[in-house]
């Protein structure tokens, strides 16, 4: 039996920064899938604690019977919402050797193990992202549980905790599965706290 068979690297919403006030949005297609997931993850760029949190919603739409437009259904498959807490943030004081998980941070501050942390390129235009795990931190030497993917962080790249990171989350397909839509909602967010923001989505094309 053939394994099965995915498509991986759908880009749902690319990396971009989110201001207090703005919103995202994002379609994944499922239709001749047998479903997929969603990779949903949140990164802070300053230290100012949300007063409210952006929140998450994954919402299935509708469309008509010719299939022109879609209908708006608000309720959510799914929703999650950041916390409130401050995070910490500080630059790496030093290019990774790669292929490593270990990189040298200006502050360990709030670096500890299992914490999830984010590398930006930019607090202020980030275009470059990385999602990782804190395993341990030695003074200013912090060890992530797994390699860094994106060999382009180099020194005076920004690093925060508290990064929120969604379990990848299911979505049935089928012949008319149609679209699903992620919205990313800082609308009601009155302190000046932006966060990054990607979205992924890994498609199931075959059983085998």
């Amino acid at each position: 039996m053939a394994a099965p068979l995915w498509t991986d690297k759908v880009s749902i919403i690319s990396v971009q920064k989110i201001a207090n006030g703005g919103i995202a949005r994002g379609t994944f297609t499922l239709t001749n899938y047998f479903g997929g997931y969603v990779f949903a993850r949140i990164g802070r760029l300053s230290t100012t604690a949300p007063a409210v949190g952006i929140s998450i919603l994954v919402r299935r739409i509708l469309y008509d019977s010719s299939n022109t437009r879609d209908i708006p259904h608000p309720g959510a498959l799914a929703t999650f919402q950041d916390t409130l807490v401050a995070a910490n943030l500080t630059t790496l004081s030093g290019t990774p050797s790669f292929p490593t998980a270990v990189c040298a941070v200006t502050s360990a501050t709030g670096m500890t193990g299992g914490n999830v942390c984010c590398i930006v390129d930019s607090a202020t235009t980030p275009t470059r992202a990385e999602w990782c795990r804190i395993s341990k931190n030695v003074t200013t030497t912090v060890t992530m549980d797994r390699n860094f993917a994106n060999t382009a962080i180099v020194s005076g790249d920004t690093i925060t905790n508290l990064a929120l990171v969604l379990l990848p989350i299911w979505l049935d397909g089928g012949p008319n599965a149609g679209d699903v839509e992620v919205i990313l909602d800082y609308g009601l967010e009155s302190a000046t706290s932006p966060v990054v923001a990607e979205v992924w989505g890994q498609a199931l094309v075959s059983v085998g």
